[in-house]
């Protein structure tokens, strides 16, 4: 019976409405017990996990605070048991197919319908469908038992020959890897229906699935496929009709069709004056509205989708470098690292989804890399990523470790998860890669682990033959589709070896992991760089509401408990002390300087990136958001808020960006234009002393050819130490081009010595135009004296977000600041506070 529930295809419409004879959401009125036990059902929420039940009901304390993540490991080992009880009305129980639908089960999981054995799964990520026809009635009871995801784990352990692989545990299961613990995460094995439940009534026939696939791009003109997929168990021939844009292009009928199996028609469309879809920053992300109707007599059914016309195309040959074609243009990619939002992850709304991928794209991003140790993401991200331009890296969900790949094929639905998550993400034009795994290959050839588990030659042999056979299975899978391409590994070397910087991608962590400093990120540049970072503290606001006391020391242990890399503060202290000479700091000013070092190391390899282009054509940093609060390499943290590096990114990721670099000699400037046209303009470079006095001044006249990267201007250090000595001055670059309108200024500060050994100012400023006539203040403006460096502010309002942060002031410039406050004009003057370089100097002294 399994065999036929269509695990595979149903369920997988991308941004479509499927409308059949009825659907009935059944995500109300469920309730929870423990299983077994005698104890009261309790009211439950679907989508939901067995934690947030819990928490709901106030039998745990809340996993995010303090160190209740140590108090809740317990629910983990148990078993537990939701039940609905729902009604069918005469109408529905007369339909030929009367269907359940799981969208999401978590994870091992039996399911009865009035006490009928359905359902059972094995695998978190897999949608399942079941008729269940001859067992439903006119009232009804649905009770899922979910057993201990130990109880998987050893089963799927001894199926495997009890080999111990080295991601431990949670490689046994098909189960979302970061619930098991992370450097960035807690762990918190959770289990529920963590996503909707359908009952679908139809007879006739059904749209299972509907795929557009762009054939060929030719001028104004390009030709596409539609592939339908559908159920028919009517008598005569079906009708169909294809509208594009709400306008009917070709119409029907299907005269043979097989009455016991899914059906396969593919429709040739040619689309005139196209409008092509593209990445952000590069044209608009245009999607047709497509619409495939099918009717016979009184049945019909629609399915309606949002598809974009494009073409991809990857460079991976050796020495060739690694970067997509879009629509024959070469992409240089600028984005992030992406995890799940929330350890409870049917927490998170579309709007918190929308709120984040729009900051992206206004941050110049064009690309996202969904990780492989958490989730396949929502239907409505991977919508959002097509309406917003920005291309999706997407890893299968294998992290860090060897897996017994042909034990799960065989007993966790490891094909319908591949044929499923194909079939979502081919449809979305943003998808542009979809790679086997995080780091597992890295790790089998770099990180010593046949060693250190004492794997024998067998042993060896047969965990990298299925791995391999499994890479092979894929290829094969998507032999079919141009939609996107597949990469088996990311990365494909790793940092320590040579290779790992001329052939496909790196993740460079010679930074953090490897001790060095932030100036080999300039000296370790790959073709394409998917991962890098550095470990920057929350706000204190998020640091208070995990109910954490940073006023005496980072020693508290909500902190620790918070912290999960094994040396993460040692780590920041150390780069604070070796490489810019400040040593101990109290609580605030930890906070504040710890993201001053993550925004510098991710401004130096940005840029050291973006110099590098051709050569380079592409960097993803490690990692965008957080989910829960933590310190992290986040640039944004749980709660959504934002950290310095964030702000940076905007300048970083910019069309046109201004760089300055140095060597232990001399500084330059160079300017990378991105646009697939020259723009001509003005570089205007000063060296100015703390007061804003220029001590020398240029001007270069300059033309900023198609997709390059140059440099513009070398000038030697003696040559300005000379002028003013360099821990008494800054340099200020700007380029200014001719067409204001159509480009964008760019600048960049930089100071040339150690930043203890800056001699700054005192920090003297002025708040003006805080907004006199309004209840509440919106903006200010920021008029700094002298210069004061790494400007940022803060208020004592938890929701308050400034649109400007961690930046450079320059003496006399008046810097309008927008803030969404909720306090008056004298409240917010009394709380507001404006950090920078010169208090953590002043500390230090």
């Amino acid at each position: 019976m399994l065999s036929r529930i269509l695990i595979a295809l149903l369920l997988l419409a991308n941004s479509f409405s499927l409308h059949g004879k009825s659907i009935t959401e059944l995500n109300s009125g469920w309730k929870f017990k423990e299983a077994y036990q005698p104890s009261q059902y309790l009211p439950a929420s679907v989508p939901g996990t067995i934690h947030t039940d819990l928490l709901a009901n106030k039998l745990i304390p809340d996993p995010f605070i303090g160190t209740n993540e140590n108090k809740v490991q317990w629910v983990e080992n148990k078993t537990w048991e939701y039940v609905n009880e729902f009604t069918c009305d005469k109408s529905v129980l007369k339909e030929s197919h009367i269907e359940l639908n799981f969208e999401g089960l978590d994870t091992y999981a039996k399911v009865y319908l009035n006490d009928s054995l359905i359902l059972t799964s094995k695998n978190m990520f897999v949608a399942y469908t079941v008729d269940v026809k001859r067992w439903i009635k006119a009232k009804n009871t649905l009770k899922i038992i979910f057993l201990p995801a130990s109880q998987l784990i050893a089963e799927n352990r001894t199926a495997a020959g009890n080999i111990e692989y080295p991601g431990g545990d949670r490689t046994y299961i098909r189960k979302a890897q970061y619930q098991f613990g992370w450097d960035w995460g807690p762990r918190l094995v959770t289990c529920g229906i963590w996503k909707p439940v359908k009952l679908q009534a139809w007879s006739g026939l059904k749209i299972i699935d509907t795929h557009f696939q762009t054939e060929e791009i030719s001028g104004r003109n390009a030709t596409a496929s539609l592939r339908l997929h559908y159920l028919a168990d009517c008598k005569k021939q079906l009708l169909y009709t294809i509208q594009i844009n709400g306008k009917s292009v070709e119409s029907g009928t299907l005269k043979t069709f097989n009455r016991n199996d899914t059906n396969e028609v593919i429709f040739p469309i040619t689309i005139s004056d196209v409008k092509l879809w593209w990445p952000n920053g590069f044209g608009e992300a245009y999607r047709y509205d497509i619409r495939v109707i099918l009717e016979e007599g009184k049945y019909r059914d629609e399915a309606a989708m949002k598809c974009g016309v494009r073409k991809i195309n990857w460079e991976k040959r050796s020495g060739k470098g690694f970067y997509p074609h879009i629509n024959g243009v070469r992409i240089f990619c600028k984005g992030a690292n992406w995890i799940p939002q929330d350890n409870f992850v049917p927490r998170v709304t579309e709007s918190t989804t929308e709120s984040q991928l729009k900051d992206m794209q206004q941050l110049n991003m064009n690309m996202i890399r969904v990780w492989g140790g958490g989730v396949y993401e929502s239907e409505y991200f991977y919508s959002m990523c097509d309406s917003l331009g920005i291309m999706v890296w997407q890893d299968l969900m294998f992290a860090c470790s060897m897996y017994p790949y042909n034990v799960h094929f065989k007993h966790s639905d490891l094909e319908s998860e591949v044929q499923q998550i194909t079939t979502r993400t081919s449809k979305h034009c943003s998808v542009v890669m979809l790679c086997g795994d995080n780091e597992n290959y890295e790790g089998w050839t770099n990180w010593g682990w046949q060693k250190q588990f004492n794997y024998d030659k067998k042993t060896q042999d047969d965990i990298y033959s299925d791995y391999i056979d499994f890479n092979s299975h894929m290829n094969a899978v998507l032999a079919s589709t141009d939609e996107y391409d597949y990469w088996s590994s990311s990365p494909k070397n790793g940092w320590g070896r040579k290779e790992a910087y001329t052939e496909g991608d790196v993740h460079y962590w010679g930074v953090w992991w490897g001790d060095e400093p932030f100036t080999s990120y300039e000296t370790h540049v790959g073709r394409f760089v998917s991962e890098y970072g550095f470990q920057g503290c929350p706000s204190l606001h998020t640091f208070s509401q995990m109910g954490a006391d940073v006023s005496n020391s980072l020693n508290d242990s909500t902190i620790r408990q918070h912290q999960k890399h094994p040396t993460g503060y040692q780590t920041i202290s150390r780069y604070m002390k070796r490489d810019y000479g400040i040593d101990t700091l109290s609580g605030e000013n930890y906070i504040y300087f710890s993201q001053v070092l993550q925004r510098d190391a991710m401004r130096t390899a940005i840029e050291a990136h973006r110099r590098a282009m051709p050569y380079c054509m592409g960097t993803l940093f490690w990692q965008y958001n957080d989910c829960w609060p933590v310190t992290s390499w986040s640039v944004v943290d749980y709660y959504g808020r934002k950290k310095m590096a964030w702000h940076e990114l905007k300048r970083l990721y910019a069309p046109i960006m201004t760089s300055i670099w140095t060597t232990n000699d001399s500084v330059f400037v160079s300017i990378i234009n991105e646009f697939e046209s020259p723009v001509a303009g003005e570089l205007v470079f000063d060296w100015n002393d703390f007061n804003g006095k220029s001590i020398y001044s240029k001007v270069i006249r300059v033309d900023l050819s198609v997709v390059s990267s140059e440099v513009y201007l070398r000038i030697a250090k003696s040559e300005l130490n000379k002028l003013l000595p360099l821990n008494e001055g800054y340099i200020h670059a700007q380029f200014i081009p001719d067409n204001q309108k159509k480009y964008s200024t760019t600048d960049r500060t930089a100071t040339l010595c150690k930043y203890s050994e800056l001699k700054l100012p005192y920090a003297e400023y002025s708040f003006t135009s805080i907004g006199e006539d309004k209840s509440v203040v919106n903006e200010f403006t920021f008029t700094p004296k002298v210069f004061m460096k790494d400007v940022m502010f803060t208020i004592n309002e938890p929701d308050a977000e400034f649109s400007m942060n961690g930046f450079d002031a320059l003496p006399g410039v008046n810097y309008t600041i927008k803030v969404n406050s909720k306090l008056g004009i004298p409240a917010f003057a009394r709380n507001v506070q404006v950090t920078s370089a010169y208090n953590v100097l002043s500390e230090k002294k």
